[in-house]
């Protein structure tokens, strides 16, 4: 008899896709931990929300959690800058509605000047969040 055991990722965890959503390329081990979709445009992507996340949504919850959209905003950046890029270090960040679960959230991210991004998240026509991540000097 084989092995039962299911495959596990580097994390740990039981059917990681880690091939599927290339998640070295956005700065975490797993694919359950990546938190963006790729889209035609390379400064947009959509945020991909899995209310079963067990650091996201530990409770039931009718929003997206605040510390989902800045991890967001760190792997929009390290997408931006590339794999050999600064490492993101600094947040400076700014809430301004709620982002509701059930409706597409995009993310957008810009130069901002320097070694800083800028992120954006919309929902709808509204703006989100915003986000200046900094990078880690050399």
């Amino acid at each position: 008899m084989g092995d039962a055991r299911p495959t596990r990722g580097p994390c740990g965890r039981p059917g990681c896709l880690r091939n599927r959503y290339r998640p070295a390329r956005w700065g975490g081990p797993c694919a359950p931990n990546v938190l963006l979709s790729p889209t035609g445009r390379p400064d947009r992507r959509r945020l991909r929300v899995d209310t079963a996340h067990p650091v996201f949504f530990g409770h039931p919850l009718d929003h997206v959690p605040g510390m989902l959209l800045l991890a967001a905003a760190r792997q929009a950046a390290r997408a931006h800058r590339g794999p050999d890029g600064p490492v993101p270090a600094s947040f400076h960040a700014a809430f301004h509605q709620f982002t509701e679960v059930d409706g597409p959230v995009w993310i957008e991210v810009s130069g901002a000047g320097g070694a800083d991004v800028q992120v954006v998240a919309g929902q709808g026509e509204s703006v989100a969040f915003e986000c200046r991540v900094g990078a880690a000097a050399g």
